[in-house]
């Protein structure tokens, strides 16, 4: 059924439009690339490396990694010991000496750091579950193993050697503070990464380290603040004849679960297993047979004053491995539609010039047909240091149901500063017309830490574009939108940006209406010693939509808009950090379920305070207060107040437990997640947790009902 917007009738003139601009759109592409990097790419400069060479040797001992650095097989290894700072005195001497070392064998990467400190006492570092420390001293490494200047993988680890990385995979670390400052090491095996097969490699390498509570960030290349950071990569050569082996991952796992509510009991079990293989050196397969993606924590609690849905953390870890090969500005996958799952593969990797991910899932909805849901993405290098792609998602039913989903995009960039991206998508389903069911979307970026920022974004979403396998807010309309500021970086005032900028933006529907513009200001200081503040306001129009006939439909009216927030953070790393803000924005409210409209005020309200007594406890506490009032009525439309605690205590190293509660007054209700676990290592664990939900029934707190959940997983790795 076609898209009808009250007040407007569709008509063929609209094709014809649409034929046109997209016609024009293509040339305005063509014409941004050739302004943007007609002077940033000729095959001479492509063809020249002047980027420093390092030789990283074979060592004949191996190390135990203790994070003492005080083997002799360390003295295998080449030394790095020249660091430049990035901030906040772009390419001056750090104020800390730092020394790092390389080497390698048949087996694994081998990286030892000594980070020396002036006031040890004063180092940050959370002994806490792999890749949840923030605001931590850090020392990490880059490794671009097919060094095209754009695909890294990054390992990093705190001064207690706890682990932080850019994807999900087996390596080995450890760190100790000592009297110096602190030290750490890390073995990468090969069998984690993937590379090249070549006989000998050559590598893109950046060594680093975070000087947390200085606010100093080094790196082991000089790199300027308008720079392409990844250009700059030291080439590292000397390894050679390595392998991934075999690299076969068996996963099995097992689980139990009880749940109990008011008028029912259950309890189950159930195994299954992934499993991966490498297909050589590049390629990743992976399958999952009966896969238990029952989330050992509920999602939290939030409040949505929009028609349009709130999108969630996916913590589910098959999908979250290799997640960036299917990033796109305006997703085509999101990985929460896939429910629950009786089987799954998986292939990602990189084969030449070409990023490659697909996935499909046979999926079991309670709610709806069995469904057979897929994407496939390929990205193509092109140029220095960008990349064209596509992509395809949907997903198929026994009964003809369909959505098909197409897009092509680019995203290139100029040095450090200029960056263009592109994404041109459409969509197809049963019962749906396809006229119409496109998407434009155009962005231009100058990007600087000290000098003029500046972004121009077009947006042209069909009323018909329905990508369900994805994710999509307003429908039917236009929106250019453009963003102009000046940021200072002010070092010796303990300043690390101060920003002042404006913005605006026209909206209109299919058909010429007008359904909104906005300009407003901004200004933001954040200084060295991690201390945040920000000012926003603007001003303007809005028509929104409203739920009309299984339909969203433009309100007839346009309502006047204001818009105001304030909020100041403390992120230091101490014992208390706090965060706090304040926002107010004057609109038309939604009311009987988005089907009308009303003016009137939002206002919110939110504080938060972490708390770290030791280094193996942190104690999070947020509140909200949110309130929505109608113009001319002195009740109350909407509050309620959202609270959050949690009490993270890290035990050993490898045991943790976790308790987080949740209370909203306005649906009266608590919500109870308790954790407590053991990681092996990367893939293998055991937990146990219970959540609970409590509901007021009569002004008393009652438990609705709740549930035990155990598992174990291991993994085998041959």
């Amino acid at each position: 059924m076609p898209y009808t917007v009250k007040g407007i009738t569709d008509n063929s003139k609209l094709r014809f439009t649409f034929m046109y601009q997209y016609k024009t759109l293509l040339r305005i592409v063509q014409a941004c690339l050739f302004i943007s990097f007609s002077n940033g790419y000729s095959s001479e400069e492509q063809s020249n490396d002047l980027r420093d060479t390092l030789s990283i040797p074979q060592t004949k001992l191996i190390p135990e990694i203790n994070g003492k650095l005080d083997e002799k097989a360390w003295e295998y290894a080449v030394v790095i010991d020249s660091f430049y700072q990035y901030t906040p005195q772009n390419g001056v001497i750090p104020t800390e000496r730092t020394v790092a070392y390389l080497m390698y064998d048949q087996e694994n990467l081998y990286f030892g750091i000594r980070c020396y400190d002036s006031t040890p006492d004063r180092i940050r570092a959370t002994l806490s579950p792999r890749n949840q420390w923030q605001n931590n001293d850090n020392a990490f490494i880059y490794l671009d193993t097919y060094d095209n200047q754009r695909d890294n993988f990054l390992f990093m680890i705190n001064p207690l050697g706890v682990q932080k990385n850019s994807f999900e995979t087996i390596w080995f670390s450890d760190g100790t503070i000592d009297s110096l400052g602190w030290s750490g090491e890390i073995a990468i095996p090969f069998k984690s990464l993937r590379f090249p097969d070549m006989i000998n490699q050559s590598w893109g390498i950046v060594i680093g380290r975070n000087i947390y509570h200085k606010g100093e960030n080094l790196n082991s290349v000089d790199c300027g603040y308008n720079e392409n950071f990844y250009t700059k990569f030291t080439k590292a050569i000397g390894i050679k004849n390595i392998s991934d082996g075999h690299n076969i991952e068996i996963l099995p796992y097992g689980a139990m679960r009880y749940s109990e509510g008011q008028f029912y009991s259950e309890k189950d079990g159930a195994v299954g297993f992934d499993a991966k293989y490498g297909v050589g050196t590049n390629l990743i397969l992976e399958g999952s047979f009966a896969p238990d993606f029952s989330q050992i924590e509920s999602d939290p609690f939030f409040v949505n004053f929009s028609p349009y849905e709130y999108q969630l953390t996916e913590n589910r870890q098959f999908f979250n491995e290799g997640v960036q090969y299917f990033a796109l500005p305006n997703p085509l996958f999101y990985t929460r539609r896939i429910e629950s799952p009786k089987m799954m593969g998986k292939l990602t990797g990189k084969e030449g010039p070409w990023n490659i991910g697909v996935i499909t899932a046979w999926d079991t909805p309670k709610s709806s047909d069995d469904k057979m849901t897929y994407a496939l993405r390929l990205q193509k290098d092109v140029l220095k240091t960008s990349k064209i792609g596509m992509m395809m998602s949907g997903f198929e039913t026994k009964r003809k149901d369909y959505n098909r989903n197409l897009s092509i995009d680019g995203q290139f960039s100029q040095g450090g500063e200029h960056h263009f991206q592109f994404q041109l998508a459409s969509t197809y389903n049963s019962g749906i017309s396809n006229d119409e069911n496109f998407l434009i979307y155009l962005n231009h970026q100058i990007r600087k830490i000290d000098g003029i920022n500046y972004s121009l974004t077009y947006l042209d979403v069909g009323p018909n574009y329905n990508p369900q396998t994805g994710i999509v807010g307003k429908t039917g309309y236009r929106n250019p939108k453009i963003f102009l500021g000046y940021k200072w970086h002010l070092p010796d005032w303990g300043v690390e940006s101060l920003t002042v900028s404006t913005q605006g933006d026209y909206s209109v529907a299919y058909g010429g209406m007008k359904v909104g513009s906005s300009a407003g200001a901004t200004f933001s200081v954040s200084t060295i010693s991690k201390l945040m503040a920000s000012f926003q306001i603007s001003k303007g129009e809005e028509r929104s939509q409203l739920f009309h006939q299984d339909q969203f439909v433009w309100n007839n009216k346009i309502f006047p808009s204001s818009y105001f927030n304030l909020s100041f953070s403390s992120i230091t790393g101490s014992i208390f950090d706090a965060n706090i803000s304040y926002l107010e924005n004057r609109h038309a409210l939604y009311l009987d379920d988005f089907t009308k409209q009303q003016k009137g005020v939002d206002k919110s309200f939110n504080l938060g305070l972490t708390i770290k007594p030791t280094s193996n406890i942190l104690i999070n506490n947020s509140a909200g207060f949110y309130q929505q009032k109608l113009n001319g009525e002195a009740r109350t439309f909407y509050e309620t107040l959202l609270l959050n605690n949690s009490i993270n205590y890290q035990i050993t190293r490898n045991i943790f437990s976790r308790i987080i509660q949740r209370l909203d007054t306005k649906e009266k209700s608590q919500q109870i997640d308790f954790l407590i676990g053991y990681e092996f290592f990367a893939g293998s664990t055991f937990y146990v947790s219970y959540k609970e939900l409590r509901n007021y029934n009569d002004e008393v707190l009652k438990r609705d009902h709740y549930m035990i959940f155990c598992k174990m997983s291991y993994l085998f790795r041959i």
